[in-house]
């Protein structure tokens, strides 16, 4: 086996590789390590920031649920102090932690509360604050209610919104935090409210809202990843 600091000159003579040469090559493999070493530290981090909020969102929240408008401008310009206390916390809203996410410049940081509306606040990073927070409802609280009893295992909740067939279609799959299950949105079509959730991996599930005869959600369907 020809030594890996071996050399091959234009007239097919080998030779060693001098000091120097062999000097850089080592220097080169460090450097590679260490980047590798960085990168994988790197998406280590990324991975665990969904489920942990970013400092200043954290902050904000925190200052937000103990009535503290004053504190909270250490985490968040004015305009977003203004918007988060424009709504009063009730713990009866069951407020609870989903995922952050960076997106051009900003990081997106999402609560979820027991009808599934969110409370979504964005962070300027170059400010390293909260800019804008804006808490968007689903256009179906009866969907959001029984979604949200998926959330925390109650068969007997999601029952008061959905039929049975309903309830079945839902726990057909079981729950994970870990998969950070979110609202999209809800449309209207022929009588219904059909109401989308999106996880990591872009699996979605959609609710069927009856809102003419039941008045309840009458199915669910399960979509994999496209």
């Amino acid at each position: 086996m020809m030594d890996p600091y071996v050399t091959v000159n234009a007239n097919g003579r080998s030779g060693s590789m001098g000091t120097t040469a062999t000097s850089n090559l080592r220097k080169q493999r460090r450097t590679r390590r260490a980047i590798a070493v960085g990168l994988v530290a790197a998406l280590s981090l990324l991975a665990a920031a969904c489920d942990v909020p970013a400092r200043p969102a954290g902050g904000l929240f925190d200052s937000w649920k103990g009535n503290d408008a004053d504190g909270a401008h250490a985490f968040a310009s004015d305009a977003a102090v203004d918007q988060i206390f424009a709504k009063p916390y009730s713990a009866k809203s069951g407020w609870f932690f989903n995922r952050c996410d960076g997106a051009a410049g900003s990081t997106y940081c999402t609560w979820i509360n027991n009808v599934e509306t969110r409370l979504q606040m964005r962070i300027t990073n170059s400010q390293n604050r909260v800019t804008d927070v804006e808490y968007i409802a689903l256009w179906s609280g009866v969907s959001g209610r029984f979604f949200h009893a998926w959330r925390v295992g109650s068969h007997a909740q999601a029952a008061n919104y959905g039929t049975a067939t309903a309830v079945t279609q839902l726990f057909s799959t079981t729950y994970h935090a870990a998969d950070h299950w979110t609202p999209d949105g809800c449309e209207g079509a022929a009588g219904s409210i059909y109401c989308t959730w999106v996880a990591d991996d872009a699996r979605t599930m959609v609710t069927q809202f009856d809102n003419v005869e039941t008045p309840k959600v009458v199915s669910v369907a399960h979509h994999p990843a496209p």
